[in-house]
């Protein structure tokens, strides 16, 4: 990623559920704003929780941060993108 620009915020507490819940929202009400989605994602360990990914990859439609990509035996392994 060579930039990149924050379009919306949400606060939470310091809980990995919240913030992975936070992100999700940011994602769809940024899409509902300004009719954006982003290609992919970067972001810490947080969002790398199985829930996540699932919904990042089968529902949105968004390439997971390259250090949560799923591993070649997951069961989100087909996912399309490349991780650069």
């Amino acid at each position: 990623m060579k930039f990149g620009i924050i379009l919306d915020v949400e606060a939470t507490r310091a809980i990995r559920q919240a913030e992975v819940g936070a992100a999700q929202t940011m994602i769809e009400r940024t899409e509902y704003r300004f009719g954006l989605k982003p290609e992919r994602l970067a972001g810490d360990t947080a969002y790398g929780s199985g829930a996540n990914l699932e919904w990042l990859v089968n529902d949105a439609n968004i390439a997971p941060p390259p250090a949560q990509a799923p591993s070649p035996n997951s069961r989100l392994a087909h996912w399309p993108w490349g991780t650069g």
